[in-house]
Order: C-alpha cells, then structure tokens, then sequence
C-alpha cells in the first residue's frame, strides 16, 4: 500500500486488521512513533532483528528463533507500516526470520507467513542502507 502523507495508508492497514480473525496479523513499524500509532509492535522487535542469537547468514537460533516461532503460530500476515524506512538488508532479514517461522509441519499446515509493506514513496531513504 503506498500513498504521500495523509492518504489513508494508517487507516486501510488498521480496517484490514479488524476484518481479519484475532492474530492473524500482526503489525509493526519501523520507528517506535510510528508503532504507537497502530498499536503494534517496532519492526526490529517483531522480526527479531538486532538480536545476538543469530548465525553468521542472518538466521535466528536459539530462543530467538523459539520466540519467533511462538509469536507466529497463529500469524497469516505481518504488516509493515513506513516500510519505505527500511533497508534491503533489514527487509532481506525480515524475509528470512518470517520464513524460519514457519518449517516442516508447521509450513505444511498453516502456509507461509506473507509480509505487507506500507509507505510513502516519496518519502527519505532509509539511515544507513540501501533502501
């Protein structure tokens, strides 16, 4: 979902969560501010990004992989909003700590957890990354 400043793209991403069952999207943002408003969670956090649980190849291990896992059962959708502040490397890690979510049995089951991204185009490139 794109649009400048002011559009609806808040608004759209909130109406699209109070359609959907309880837990079956979560959402996150890519400042704290931005977070607060849709009252979810900073996208570091939810994708467990920063983390020191992680392999050399950006994957989780350990309790953060166990935690990512937990946070997901019931995950069909994560929505990103500002996502036009995030880097390719932060979104390329977002992309492979959503798929460690879901493996084996659990991949079969439920599918895979899809990522939607919310900006404004013509906003500023991400700090310190290839946006």
């Amino acid at each position: 979902i794109t649009g400048g400043p002011g559009t609806g793209k808040t608004h759209v991403l909130n109406t699209m969560v109070g359609m959907l069952p309880e837990g079956a999207v979560r959402v996150c943002a890519t400042t704290g501010c931005a977070a607060n408003n849709i009252d979810g969670d900073t996208a570091h956090s939810m994708f467990h990004i920063g983390v020191r649980g992680r392999n050399n190849d950006g994957r989780l291990t350990g309790r953060h992989l166990a935690a990512m896992q937990a946070e997901s059962t019931n995950t069909y959708l994560i929505a990103m909003d500002e996502a036009g502040m995030a880097s390719l490397d932060f979104t390329g890690r977002a992309s492979i700590h959503t798929e460690q979510a879901r493996q084996g049995d659990e991949l079969r089951v439920r599918g895979p957890i899809s990522i939607s991204r919310h900006m404004d185009q013509q906003q500023l490139p991400a700090v310190g990354g290839n946006s």
